[in-house]
């Protein structure tokens, strides 16, 4: 992979606003509907590239070979009992997986269908049972709501039956930080979509209770493992973070062995949401980012201003209105479930955001998750209330590492 590259001081804004150009580009894929988003010529789709005739200004810089893959994703998926079904061959056993870069954006690494399905089922399990699961990863809703583990999330803080499991709680052991035999062990969807269960507002005058199915279908969107990144400040807190799930580290750094896998941001849409554009700015490392897409497919769209691309060295003179309104090296990317992208180099700080997910666009194998097999059949097992959950979700899982 090729170095970082600085990013000025004056640059580390956060709070920032994007080119006015590249806003535009983001509006007008926002307002677009899924047959004319897949019939534009300008989004890059990974699945449909006809490498050697249409190259769509990109190059393969590079390569992670196939058994070096195969070796981290089977390591990774080794005693999962959750995807003990999936028996799959890998889509390309002896083909090399190679890395796709645009020429206006170096460093925007793309890698398609680098994550095996039974990996993604893997992966899924272990965020959405296991590490949602879990009270020291805070997601959006811990912000307005006491939110318990998921057998105790019924109980009001305070009582006694809460504080006798404050042990559970406040562990500093990290057996959930690695795969183990049943990462559903402690799961919010052991509840049933019709269950009573709710989490307890911390100001009952601003919010009512939030019911487990309210939770699921929509109103989680993001969840943090390792560093607990601030939103509001958009800054990471001094204090030590909780441990980042041992075993999800290993997968991405044995891919990507450039980063130390100590933040992520997992985000998780519906189609109709959005994410807006802006810069991961915040951390002191400078090292390349990796993200994984999971579910529905997503558009994508990274930009760089002038004033980052050429650093400020020669348009210094110009007022911040007209650096708005400069040409934006941009690029539209339509991800599919199992891509991975490492931005690094100029791409590591770009402007990025997602204006649309593209819905019905789930994986057949994956649309039935947390459900595993069919409809009544003797191998629908306790998650089949929730059969079809991931048909309308996507999920993307944003890793960084914070320190130098």
């Amino acid at each position: 992979m090729p170095p970082t590259t600085t990013l000025q001081d004056s640059d580390r804004d956060a709070h920032a606003s994007p080119p006015a150009q590249l806003k535009k580009i983001y509006k007008s894929y926002q307002l677009m509907k899924n047959d004319g988003l897949a019939a534009d010529a300008n989004i890059v789709d990974f699945s449909t590239l006809n490498w050697g005739q249409d190259n769509n200004g990109l190059w393969r810089p590079s390569y992670i070979p196939a058994h070096h893959v195969q070796s981290i994703c089977d390591a990774f998926d080794d005693f999962d009992r959750s995807v003990e079904e999936w028996e799959g061959p890998y889509p390309n056993p002896h083909a090399n997986y190679f890395a796709y870069e645009s020429v206006s954006l170096p460093g925007l690494h793309v890698f398609p269908s680098l994550l095996h399905p039974r990996t993604q089922l893997c992966l899924l399990s272990r965020l959405l049972h296991r590490d949602l699961g879990n009270p020291s990863h805070k997601s959006n809703v811990h912000l307005h709501y006491h939110v318990l583990p998921p057998e105790e999330c019924s109980i009001p803080p305070g009582s006694i039956k809460h504080m006798l499991d404050e042990d559970y709680n406040n562990d500093d052991d990290d057996d959930d930080a690695v795969g183990g035999a049943d990462p559903a062990a402690h799961s919010y969807f052991t509840h049933s979509p019709t269950s009573t269960a709710s989490f307890l507002p911390k100001d009952p005058r601003l919010h009512k209770s939030l019911k487990i199915s309210q939770f699921l279908a929509k109103k989680l969107r993001w969840l943090t493992l390792g560093g607990q990144y601030d939103w509001t400040k958009k800054t990471y807190p001094a204090e030590t973070p909780p441990v980042f799930p041992r075993d999800i580290k290993e997968l991405l750094q044995g891919l990507f062995p450039e980063m130390k896998a100590e933040a992520a941001i997992m985000n998780l849409y519906s189609p109709g949401d959005t994410l807006s554009l802006h810069r991961d700015v915040s951390e002191e490392s400078e090292n390349g980012l990796v993200s994984v897409s999971l579910g529905c497919d997503g558009i994508l769209i990274v930009g760089l201003d002038e004033d980052v691309s050429h650093q400020g060295e020669e348009d210094s003179h110009l007022t911040v209105n007209e650096k708005e309104n400069m040409n934006t090296n941009c690029i539209a990317l339509r991800l599919h479930s199992g891509d991975v992208l490492y931005m690094s180099d100029k791409a590591r700080f770009a402007w990025h955001g997602v204006p649309k997910i593209m819905a019905g666009t789930c994986p057949d194998w994956m649309s039935d998750w947390p459900a595993r097999g069919h409809s009544g059949e003797e191998s629908a097992d306790r998650f089949d209330s929730w059969r079809g959950w991931m048909a309308a979700k996507r999920i993307n899982l944003n890793v960084r590492q914070m320190f130098l």
